[in-house]
């Protein structure tokens, strides 16, 4: 989830780790400018994942409300440009999140709907869970 998006991109360099999903990747914070950008993983957890994803033909999930300031459009660009198409983004809209008093942020909790996108975005998530680790 939010706190955690980085720690699932380090965790790449543990071989059993095969399914990378970045819920809402809110860290590093507070947002500064050189911080939009970034993804809380090192240069060599970096190289590793990309390493990994390359020779395992392994990728990442990662999702965000689009208009969500906790998660910057500079972080996702980070991403792409880091692992180009072995980063699938899912960005939602803010119509797409379960009305509630926060602004969306939680796309598979708090903000999640029992239809549209942000359902069709958790089954995404549970079929690349269960095509990357067999279940």
């Amino acid at each position: 989830m939010c706190l955690t998006g980085g720690f699932a991109l380090a965790m790449m360099t543990e071989p059993a780790v095969v399914a990378p999903v970045l819920s809402q990747p809110s860290i590093p914070a507070p947002l500064g400018a050189k911080r939009r950008a970034g993804i809380d993983a090192s240069p060599q957890e970096v190289a590793c994942a990309r390493q990994r994803f390359a020779a395992e033909k392994l990728s990442m999930i990662g999702l965000r409300f689009k208009s969500d300031a906790a998660v910057p459009d500079a972080r996702f660009a980070t991403y792409r440009r880091e692992f180009g198409d072995r980063f699938e983004a899912i960005e939602l809209e803010d119509a797409d999140a379960q009305p509630s008093e926060r602004p969306p942020h939680s796309v598979l909790t708090v903000h999640m709907r029992e239809d549209g996108p942000t359902k069709a975005a958790e089954q995404r998530v549970i079929a690349f869970l269960k095509e990357r680790t067999g279940a």
